[in-house]
């Protein structure tokens, strides 16, 4: 049958929103297993015209343009779910070349032709899509693909308030969907956003008489506390943090990147208290803890070690944090600030402006990467370490 006839054209127009929604259920059903939990999916842009709440909060969606493609929302339930993030990005492909699969070895009848040529247009889409291609603010699923499996190399990560415009595009999206779960993680992110930009006040006019999650859900109460906890330790409330901790570990808290954050938190918290030691004793629980957490791990001890004056421990410290990659620190000013305030223990004048240095340049990577709204306070931050730097002291007993 020619392409041109008008049948064979209406057909390919009916599949599709079929090949649109398979495409999303794929992700959905991939969510889980690579760490992720969804709150929203659906097929068609615009206003919805059909809406159902799925156990769990999950809200499926079809909007009034159902020939526009879908969407799968999910939210991360680990900041380090790396390499198997890949999972749910290949959810969507996998389940269209299984359609495919399945469309062009059915058996002849009378619908065939309208099968062979939905199997064949779902696998030229699914084709298209696993292509790592992006276009602005669009991105293909093997674009994203290739970005997982290459740890960040193709897309490097990113700091979470650097993804602020993104968070509220997002959270705009799950509003027009109606999806609660969406729309409470949109509002935490926003405030941990402000938090770890410096605009704390922002963070706490954020939390105030902020419900609590939507649904049952132990991970977004933890999420719910550790942000909490984070905007009393920053606004200078350390033993309403160390409560707020207590608190969240009255239930068990499995070992993950949101048990890790909250030690982090509590540790700053004791640090601010001056008990060093209970800060280290926190610091300790995280040994071996790699990636972005690893290196706030890093900050802490930089900075408790910093605070005891403990000159071989601050080297070590810092000459490892200034190594770091600044592509996915998760608090990049505190990182920064833990260096620049390392810099009177440099063991000589050479270290002390390399420290220096790359405490500028990992803030200057935030300023440079940050939304409009973020970057006043970023600039204030980044102007307070470019003061004219101390002098290190006297460290002849260290040899770097």
């Amino acid at each position: 049958m020619p392409t041109t006839d008008l049948p064979h054209l209406l057909a390919l127009l009916l599949w599709v929103p079929i090949v649109a929604i398979v495409h999303e259920l794929g992700h959905a059903l991939a969510a889980r297993p690579a760490g992720f939990r969804v709150t929203s999916f659906g097929i068609g842009r615009g206003r919805p015209i059909l809406r159902a709440t799925l156990p769990g909060g999950v809200v499926f969606h079809i909007g009034w343009l159902f020939f526009t493609g879908g969407a799968c929302v999910a939210i991360p339930r680990s900041p380090e779910s790396g390499p198997r993030a890949a999972l749910f990005h290949g959810g969507g492909i996998a389940a269209q070349v299984l359609l495919g699969a399945l469309l062009l070895v059915l058996p002849e009848g009378p619908s065939t032709p309208w099968l062979e040529a939905g199997g064949q247009f779902n696998l030229l889409v699914a084709a298209w899509n696993l292509l790592p291609w992006r276009m602005g603010r669009m991105a293909s699923d093997g674009w994203w693909l290739l970005s997982r499996l290459t740890s960040g190399a193709v897309a490097p990560r990113r700091a979470l308030f650097e993804q602020r415009d993104a968070i509220e595009k997002v959270l705009a999206y799950e509003r027009r969907v109606g999806s609660p779960v969406g729309i409470w993680y949109g509002h935490r992110m926003l405030a941990w956003c402000d938090l770890l930009a410096d605009r704390v006040d922002s963070a706490h006019a954020r939390l105030h008489d902020a419900a609590p999650p939507p649904v049952p859900d132990p991970h977004l109460e933890r999420i719910d506390g550790l942000i909490r906890a984070e905007a009393w330790q920053r606004s200078g409330h350390p033993l309403v943090a160390l409560r707020t901790i207590e608190t969240l570990r009255e239930a068990p808290i499995p070992a993950d990147d949101t048990a890790d954050l909250l030690v982090v938190v509590e540790a700053r918290a004791w640090l601010a208290l001056g008990d060093l030691h209970r800060a280290r004793q926190c610091v300790a629980q995280l040994a071996g803890v790699g990636g972005a957490i690893g290196r706030e791990a890093t900050s802490v001890f930089l900075a408790i070690a910093t605070a005891s004056e403990d000159q071989p421990a601050v080297y070590t410290a810092a000459t490892r944090l200034s190594k770091a990659s600044t592509a996915g620190m998760f608090d990049p000013l505190s990182a920064a600030r833990a260096l620049a305030d390392a810099v009177p223990l440099a063991p000589d004048h050479n270290t002390a402006a390399r420290w220096r240095a790359r405490a500028v340049g990992i803030a200057r990577a935030a300023l440079q990467q940050a939304s409009p709204e973020d970057q006043p306070a970023l600039q204030a931050a980044l102007t307070s370490l470019v003061e004219p730097p101390r002098e290190p002291r006297d460290a002849h007993a260290i040899t770097p």
